[in-house]
């Protein structure tokens, strides 16, 4: 998966990564100034994942930052993502 993805959507992707909890309050506009992007290049990455848009995108953060936090793995949405 992630061989497919451009330096400046690895870029997000890790952003993302690292700050789930913040990803989820933000709107797209405002992650794409946080990582220095345009909100489009933000809704191709979404959809190279396989979401249909940012919003759908958002709520599986959540969800899995969710699971991490009540375990003892917090790499979970790493592994989701990367496999």
């Amino acid at each position: 998966m992630r061989k497919n993805l451009t330096n400046n959507e690895l870029r997000v992707y890790k952003f993302c990564q690292e700050n789930p909890a913040d990803v989820y309050k933000m709107k797209i506009h405002e992650l794409a100034d946080r990582v220095y992007t345009t909100a489009p290049s933000i809704s191709k990455l979404v959809k190279k994942l396989g979401f249909n848009n940012f919003q759908e995108f958002k709520v599986n953060i959540r969800d899995v930052f969710s699971r991490s936090q009540n375990s003892q793995h917090h790499n979970a949405f790493v592994s989701e993502y990367i496999q």
